[in-house]
């Protein structure tokens, strides 16, 4: 493989790894504060269950597109090899 290749492929990996860590973050956070939203005062019992439901709930989403993300990465390792792109 050619280096500049190698090089344009390290920072596209770089980036897309920064904007999935903020994507994420921005995920969880719309979760957390959706369960929160009308669920009494800050430290009362009802909303720090509706905490941990919504944190529940992000962690779920969030390991779904992982997973959906893995198969694709899979999925698309299976066809260059296939196709003789990887060697």
């Amino acid at each position: 493989m050619d280096a500049q290749l190698k090089a344009d492929g390290n920072a596209l990996f770089s980036t897309f790894q920064q904007l999935a860590g903020a994507v994420s973050t921005t995920i969880l956070s719309v979760f957390l504060a959706s369960a929160q939203a009308g669920h009494g005062e800050p430290g009362t019992a009802t909303y720090r269950a509706a905490t941990v439901a919504g944190a529940h709930h992000g962690y779920i989403f969030l390991t779904i597109v992982v997973i959906c993300a893995c198969l694709c990465m899979v999925h698309a390792f299976r066809y260059m090899k296939r196709e003789g792109a990887l060697s």
